[in-house]
């Protein structure tokens, strides 16, 4: 009885035992539970700080690209403003970035210097508590010289960082036919129109408008915005052209023609690449020639015949159809006055062309548009009263002698003078049929240009009655010469200078005879390579290209000024004038394209070059006062390309 007891108290124990052992076993796990989800929360913390801070580096990233494409668009990106980033730390929600550096392709860039920044490489780090993350950002930049697309809104943004006032010049092309209608172009607030053409061709068909507008030299941003009547694939390109000193150049006026097939015209179709301008220098008045088509020009033509006069450039801007499968399209060449008398041939040079020719961008269409130029220093001789530019040593106006109407009885030493073009003087024969010699005048002088009594120098063999007769005089009457220039009037003289608009009279070596008007008495050899012109007046810059606007003379094509002579008042040509120069006016500038440029009825011919591709209109501007050297067409920053890495802290 005691034993059974006894075995039934140790039972009891061996079960608390293991209820002990259970509880114990319980609590290691639960302990060992617990241990753990205290380690996955620290790390989910540790995550989601991380992400965090991965997230304001990406911030840091956009910001710094926002403000470098804003730059690079607005004309202004230089390598100081991706350099910039190096420093700077900005908080941001629950933690901060900051940039650690930044690095520039090339290390000196700017859009005004014309060397393009290529690349910026910013480092940016993101912070979280004490979570860190770093991203080294590569934005690769384009340069985009133009703007196309399909719809009806064109837009370009223009910045002048020239320094210098500037004119702005824009060519837009556009597809106008489509589904049995015609989309036509609006002029963009505050700009002036220039030309807007048509190539009148169907399906085919491209509209091209030239606008202008000014700019100041602040560096500040002027957006162009044209519309379209409807929707329609287009392109558009731009130029700035800076002023000289604090002068915008002023726009002479333009030309247009797309009234086919009647001429002139400036548009054309898959073969017919020649076209025509009338005179744009022949006469002074642009009052007429600034008007351009403010409404849709199609069927007009410029008739102004100084829409050019002035100018020292020529700008065409040409929209063009690319070929039926392809958007690599372009014009070659463009060759101004391609037939004149001399062909002058002068080519132009392609400023801008959109869509690239490479066909590289991802939104062309098959229109393009392009703008050309061509530049030559302004220059206008000055005629001195009848005295102009002369190839030849020495070159006046003047006579020697006179054309008289008299009467003589037969026998008589005296001759009755009834009318007088000219001079007489005391020594003077007759050019023919009398031998006498004049031995006197009416007066007290030597010499006399007025009716009267003449002596002869023997009795008349026969009556004369109101005949005519011409005097070979022995002393030159000057008309007009040049001031400077010494002029040996006899052999046994000395040299002389004739003063300009006085009428002295010079001994010649030889007789004269009476030619009348005035004209031009020569010495020397006129196809010299040195132009005089009168004292006192402009010289041509070197290099400036010049031809006769009018007066005797010619000059072969292409000629061009190589020297400057200012005490002699002369200037040296590069090729001799195929006949002298005397009493010429010689232009350079943009007259100096024109073929026959004063002849108000005559046409200059030019004709371009395409790589294929279908019809194409085109416009002509003339400016004044552009200063070459800072010309550039408009442009803007694309991005190509962007590598995105996470470095190591």
């Amino acid at each position: 009885m005691n034993n059974y007891r006894s075995r039934r108290g140790q039972s009891g124990i061996v079960s608390i035992i293991a209820a002990i052992l259970l509880v114990a076993g319980v609590m290691f796990v639960l302990t060992q539970t617990l241990g753990n989800l205290g380690v996955r929360a620290v790390d989910n913390s540790r995550q989601l700080d991380s992400l965090a801070a991965l997230q304001l580096a990406e911030s840091a990233l956009q910001r710094a690209e926002a403000n470098i494409m804003t730059a690079a668009n607005g004309g202004v990106m230089s390598n100081s403003t991706c350099t910039a980033f190096a420093t700077g730390t900005f908080s941001l929600g629950r933690g901060s970035f900051s940039y650690n550096a930044a690095t520039v392709i090339p290390t000196t860039c700017s859009a005004a210097s014309g060397t393009p920044c290529t690349s910026c490489t910013v480092v940016a780090t993101g912070t979280v508590g004490s979570t860190s993350r770093r991203i080294s950002y590569a934005i690769n930049l384009d340069t985009v010289y133009g703007t196309t697309g399909t719809g009806q809104t064109v837009t370009m943004v223009v910045n002048n960082t020239s320094g210098q006032p500037a004119r702005a010049l824009f060519n837009l092309a556009w597809r106008r036919l489509a589904s049995g209608s015609n989309s036509n172009a609006t002029i963009c607030t505050g700009c002036d129109n220039r030309w807007y053409v048509d190539s009148k061709q169907g399906s085919s068909s491209v509209g091209g408008m030239g606008i202008t507008t000014s700019m100041v030299p602040d560096g500040s941003s002027t957006v162009v915005v044209q519309k379209l009547s409807a929707a329609r694939p287009y392109a558009e390109v731009g130029v700035v052209f800076p002023g000289k000193a604090a002068t915008v150049p002023s726009i002479v006026g333009s030309f247009w023609g797309d009234s086919k097939p009647s001429t002139p015209q400036t548009v054309g179709g898959k073969t017919a690449l020649t076209g025509e301008t009338n005179s744009g220098v022949a006469t002074t008045d642009t009052t007429t020639c600034i008007a351009s088509p403010n409404t849709y020009g199609i069927g007009s033509v410029q008739t102004c015949t100084s829409w050019c006069t002035g100018a020292d450039t020529l700008v065409f801007g040409i929209s063009a159809r690319s070929g039926t499968s392809s958007v690599k399209d372009q014009v070659l060449s463009v060759n101004f006055n391609t037939s004149g008398t001399p062909s002058q041939l002068v080519p132009l040079t392609r400023i801008a062309h959109y869509p690239d020719p490479l066909g590289t961008v991802a939104n062309a269409t098959d229109v393009y548009s392009e703008i050309w130029m061509a530049y030559n220093s302004a220059y206008t001789s000055v005629m001195v009263g009848a005295y102009g530019s002369t190839t030849y040593n020495a070159a006046v106006k003047g006579y020697a002698g006179a054309f008289i109407t008299m009467s003589v009885s037969n026998g008589s030493t005296t001759m009755s003078l009834e009318s007088i073009v000219g001079q007489i003087c005391v020594g003077n024969s007759f050019a023919s049929g009398m031998v006498n010699t004049i031995q006197a005048v009416p007066g007290s002088t030597n010499c006399s240009s007025s009716t009267g009594t003449y002596t002869l120098s023997s009795a008349a063999t026969k009556k004369l009655n109101s005949v005519t007769a011409t005097i070979a005089g022995t002393t030159l009457y000057v008309v007009s010469s040049q001031g400077s220039l010494t002029f040996n009037v006899a052999t046994s003289a000395p040299a002389v200078t004739p003063t300009a608009y006085v009428s002295p009279n010079y001994q010649l070596a030889n007789p004269g005879a009476y030619v009348a008007n005035p004209t031009n008495i020569t010495q020397g050899n006129g196809l010299s390579n040195t132009v005089l012109v009168p004292t006192g007046t402009a010289l041509p810059q070197v290099g400036t290209r010049v031809a006769i606007f009018n007066g005797t003379g010619s000059l072969p094509a292409n000629t061009t000024v190589q020297s400057v002579n200012s005490a002699s008042s002369s200037y040296t040509i590069s090729q001799a004038p195929t006949t002298g120069l005397i009493g010429a006016v010689v232009c350079g500038g943009t007259c100096a394209f024109f073929d026959k440029p004063s002849d108000t009825a005559n046409q200059t011919q030019f004709t371009i070059t395409k790589s294929t591709g279908d019809y194409w209109a085109g416009g002509f501007a003339c400016l004044s006062g552009v200063d070459n050297s800072l010309v550039k067409s408009v442009s803007s920053y694309g991005s190509k390309g962007k590598i995105w890495i996470e470095t190591g802290q």
